[in-house]
């Protein structure tokens, strides 16, 4: 006897090439075939600091300080408060793939915002 598994499907590009906004209407669709369950797998940095940057009164000037110290610090190791947030960065990402698990052993269709890959080593999770 051949169970048979929901599909897993990722939506994959560029920075800004508009995954998210894809995914927000691929999933009513999706939903019409099946129990489905959309997932987020990247990073989200780029989130973090978008939001950020909105914060009232601080806003811009955390920006710049962001921006100034991403080409500082990009050979360097960070220090303890920025090695904290990386890891739970980490942390989260995994809860979040541990999910995107769960889900398709309940059987759901997962639509996935990115996919992580491991063709080049390092942080990416885009298209090769």
């Amino acid at each position: 006897m051949q169970s048979i598994t929901p599909p897993l499907i990722a939506v994959i590009g560029s920075d800004g090439s508009g995954k998210s906004t894809v995914c927000e209407h691929l999933i009513t669709v999706v939903e019409k075939y099946g129990a489905a369950e959309r997932v987020h797998l990247g990073k989200q940095a780029g989130n973090v600091g978008r939001s950020v940057t909105k914060l009232p009164l601080m806003g811009k000037s955390l920006h710049k300080t962001i921006e100034r110290n991403q080409v500082k610090t990009a050979k360097k190791l960070p220090g303890p408060v920025p090695a904290l947030v990386i890891t739970a960065f980490v942390a989260r990402r995994l809860l979040r793939f541990r999910h995107m698990l769960a889900c398709r052993r309940r059987g759901l269709i997962v639509l996935t915002d990115r996919y992580p890959q491991d063709q080049i080593p390092g942080a990416y999770d885009g298209t090769v």
